[in-house]
Formats: C-alpha cells, sequence, structure tokens
C-alpha cells in the first residue's frame, strides 16, 4: 500500500481537484447559468456532472475503504497473540511487519483519504456554489 501512495498519490491528488472543480462548475452552471432544461447544453452538462461525480466517489470511496480495511487488519493482528498462543512467534513476526509501515492512502500527504473527506468535500462544493451564485446575483 505504501508502493501506491508513493507514487499514484500526486495523480489521485490531481485528478480529485479537476474532478471537484467540474463538480463545482456543473452546479454553478446548473443553478445560475442553464436557463432552459430542455436544451443540449443542459443534458451535456448533466452528462460531464455525472462523471465527474462518479470519478471522484470512485476514487475517495475506494481509498477510504482500503484504508479502513488496513486499520482493521491491524487491529486483528495486534489481538492475535492472546487468541492463538501457540503460534506466537509467527504472529510477532507478522506484527513486526505490519507494524514497521504506516500503511494510509494520502492525496499527496496532505490529507488522509476518509469517510469524512467525501462529506466535507460535497459539503464545500455546495456550499461554495451557493456563496459564488448569490454573489454574482447581489
Amino acid at each position: 500500500m505504501s508502493f501506491f501512495d508513493e507514487n499514484f498519490s500526486f495523480t489521485a491528488f490531481t485528478i480529485i481537484v479537476a474532478t471537484m472543480l467540474e463538480l463545482f462548475g456543473f452546479g454553478y452552471k446548473l443553478a445560475f447559468i442553464v436557463k432552459s432544461n430542455s436544451g443540449p447544453l443542459f443534458y451535456f452538462s448533466v452528462f460531464n456532472g455525472l462523471i465527474a461525480l462518479t470519478c471522484l466517489l470512485m476514487i475517495m470511496v475506494s481509498a477510504s475503504t482500503v484504508n479502513e480495511t488496513a486499520k482493521k487488519v491491524k487491529r486483528v493482528i495486534n489481538s492475535l497473540p492472546g487468541v492463538m498462543p501457540k503460534h506466537c512467534s509467527e504472529i510477532e513476526m507478522l506484527n513486526k511487519r505490519v507494524s514497521r509501515h504506516e500503511n494510509i492512502l494520502t492525496m499527496w500527504n496532505i490529507c488522509v483519504l476518509d469517510r469524512s473527506l467525501i462529506l466535507s468535500s460535497l459539503g464545500t462544493l455546495l456550499t461554495y456554489g451557493i456563496l459564488l451564485g448569490t454573489l454574482g446575483k447581489v
């Protein structure tokens, strides 16, 4: 997992930022620019927004699931010596190997990808979209 974090975290960061910008543009266009909801511009905008949302959720949900699973595995390995005392030496070796590295997926070592980041990023997009839209009307 550290291989993916070292080599692909910048790529994941740029994809997430680009899709969030696309979603922000989609929400702003949908709420304040597109007047008629029947033209081809509307359908094209909705299609682009759905693709951006799908891409964003695919990356963020899978990364947060991997991080949660890594934490669960670490907890299980730490509890194994008490459950299986016969294989204590093998479990201790496995525990040292797992504990040596902090296995988490990040966005370019800026923040850890977890469930709360998904909700906060979508809420931030909605909030700033509404703020920018209301500032344009004042």
